[in-house]
C-alpha cells in the first residue's frame, strides 16, 4: 500500500509505502485538484516504484472517498462523453441525490472545460493516487507485464495512460468485485469487460485479487495447453506477463 496524497499523517508502517506527493487533493469546484507540476511528481513516483516492484503483473486499485466520482470526471473529459452513465449507479440511488450529485460534478467539468492534454486532465479533475497509478501503469506495460484494474480510479489512470502511450492497452484487464453501470461504461470506452463480477461492493483491489488464480488459469491454457500438431502461437500480452 502507497500513501501518495492522505490529508492526515499516517503512522509508519512495515507494508506502507511513504512517497506523499501532498496532504490531499483541493477541491475541483474552486480549482485544478492538483496542480500540473504535482501530477507529473506522481507519475514519476509512480514509475520508480514500478521499476522497483518484483514479478511481473501489477494490480491497481486506488482508495479514499470521492475516487469513484474523480475517476468518472477524468473519462468523461477524456473519451468526450457523457458525465452521468458513469456516475449513475444501479442501487436504486434517491433522485435528487443524484441530482444534486450531477450539479456539483457538472459544474466541476465546465470548471475545467480547458483541460484537454491527459496530464492537465489529471491534475484538474483526479487525484494523487491515479498519477501515481498512471506512471506504474507506463513502466508495467513497458515491460510486457499484465496490468489488472479494480475500481475506477485505476480504471481512469488507465485511460489516462493509454492516451499518454496507446500500445498500453494491451496490457490491461478489467475486474472488479461489484456491479456499477457506471465502471462498466468506463470499461467498455476501452473496448474492455469486467472478469468477475461477485456482487462483494468493495473497490479496494478485492476484485484483483480474487482474479488472480483466473488469470493463472489463462496463462497456462495458452502456454502449455496445446494439441501436438498445433503450431506455436506468438505470445500475446497474458503469456509474455506470465512467461
Amino acid at each position: 500500500m502507497v500513501d501518495c496524497g492522505v490529508a492526515e499523517a499516517v503512522t509508519p508502517h512495515a507494508r506502507l509505502v511513504a512517497r506523499k506527493i501532498a496532504h490531499g487533493s483541493r477541491s475541483v469546484r474552486l480549482g485544478p485538484a492538483m496542480s500540473v507540476a504535482q501530477a507529473h511528481a506522481g507519475i514519476r513516483a509512480g514509475m520508480e516504484l514500478a521499476e522497483a516492484l518484483p514479478g511481473n503483473v501489477l494490480m491497481c486499485a486506488g482508495l479514499g472517498a470521492g475516487g469513484f466520482e474523480s475517476g468518472a470526471l477524468v473519462i468523461a473529459r477524456l473519451a468526450a462523453t457523457d458525465l452521468r452513465p458513469l456516475v449513475q449507479g444501479g442501487d436504486a440511488s434517491p433522485a435528487d441525490r443524484v441530482a444534486r450529485l450531477m450539479v456539483v460534478l457538472q459544474t466541476a467539468l465546465e470548471r475545467h472545460r480547458a483541460a484537454t492534454h491527459p496530464v492537465e486532465v489529471l491534475a484538474a479533475l483526479g487525484g494523487h493516487e491515479m498519477s501515481l497509478m498512471v506512471g506504474a501503469m507506463l513502466v508495467a506495460a513497458s515491460r510486457r507485464h499484465l496490468v489488472v484494474l479494480d475500481g475506477m480510479a485505476a480504471c481512469a489512470a488507465f485511460h489516462v495512460a493509454t492516451r499518454l502511450a496507446p500500445e498500453t492497452r494491451p496490457y490491461g484487464l478489467f475486474c472488479h468485485s461489484h456491479g456499477h453501470p457506471g465502471l462498466q461504461r468506463a470499461q467498455a470506452l476501452l473496448d474492455g469487460g469486467p472478469m468477475l463480477e461477485l456482487g462483494l461492493n468493495s473497490q479496494d483491489g478485492t476484485g484483483a485479487v480474487l482474479a488472480w488464480p483466473l488469470i493463472r488459469s489463462a496463462a497456462a491454457l495458452l502456454a502449455e495447453v496445446a494439441e501436438p500438431d498445433e503450431a506455436p502461437r506468438t505470445a500475446g500480452p497474458l503469456q509474455a506477463a506470465m512467461a
